[in-house]
Formats: C-alpha cells, structure tokens, sequence
C-alpha cells in the first residue's frame, strides 16, 4: 500500500530530524536517496564547523575596529576547521549541481578560515616586527571577510532544502 510512498528525512536550521511522507517514482526515489546520503554526510560536516566559522567571522566587531576573536583563539579554531576541511574533501561530489554549489561555497569558507587561522598564528610570531604585524592583520581581514562571505552564501542555498519545523498538513 505505501510502495509509492518515500519517508524523506530533512533537517530544520536548527539541525533536528524532521521525517515527512512523499509520494515519488521509482526514479525520484533513487534521486532523492542520492541527494539524502549526501545531505546527511554534508550536515554532519556543516553542524561542525559552521558555528566556528560564524563566530570567528563575526562582522559586526570588525565594522567596529576590532577582530572577532583574538589571534590566538582564531590559531585554535583550526583544530576544529582542519579536520572538517579533510572530512569535506573525502565527501563525495555531488552530481546535482545545486548542491555541488553548496559544497563548493562551504568549502572556500572553510579554506578561507583556516588561512585566517595560520596567518594568525604569523601575526603571533612577528611580535617585534610592527610593519609585518600590519601586513599579516590585513590578510587576516580579508581572510574572515571572504569566508563569512562564502559561509552566508552556502547557507542561503542551502536553506531551500532544509523545512521549517512545522510542517503544514
């Protein structure tokens, strides 16, 4: 009786388990198992390190003269974001191409924010040397501006295939 049907599972922003019935064809079936493997996999990878990501792009202290976090904290945020970085390159590229855009967007973020974690830890080491101090801060800048930037962007396309927590009936 509910061969025609699929039980889809989604994730709501705040990342709970959402199940929902859907009626599909074999094919649509087979499309949407693909896309869910991915999506479980990628969210998983998501859930780790786009807090991280947010907090150490935090935009509105930068607008005010100051960096989101300190140097040394943004050092330690690459034991969080490496290994999400790998985790993400061993994923599977998706063959849709919207969520193989969403893939690639977390992906710049990612990169983005660890090059702002090792320049940070640069801009430590050149403690004397004011001149390089000021270069190296500016690299960090554009680092966390242009992965906040990628992160805001992978999660806007990412929404559409995310569902409120209240599903209408």
């Amino acid at each position: 009786m509910l061969k025609n049907f699929e039980i889809g599972v989604y994730w709501n922003c705040q990342g709970v388990k959402i199940l929902k019935m859907v009626m599909v064809s074999g094919m649509m079936a087979q499309v949407l198992e693909e896309k869910l493997r991915w999506f479980q996999a990628f969210m998983r990878l998501y859930g780790k390190a786009g807090p991280v990501i947010r907090h150490i792009t935090n935009l509105e202290k930068l607008r005010s003269g100051e960096l989101p976090v300190g140097p040394a904290e943004l050092v330690v945020s690459n034991l969080t974001l490496r290994p999400v970085l790998s985790a993400l390159d061993r994923l599977q590229k998706p063959k849709y191409k919207d969520l193989a855009d969403i893939q690639k967007e977390f992906r710049l973020a990612l990169l983005n924010s660890v090059k702002a974690s090792e320049l940070a830890e640069k801009y430590l080491e050149y403690e004397s040397r004011s001149k390089d101090r000021l270069i190296v801060l500016g690299m960090i800048i554009n680092a966390i501006v242009l992965a906040q930037e990628y992160l805001v962007s992978a999660s806007k396309k990412l929404s559409p295939h995310l569902i409120e927590s209240t599903l209408s009936e």
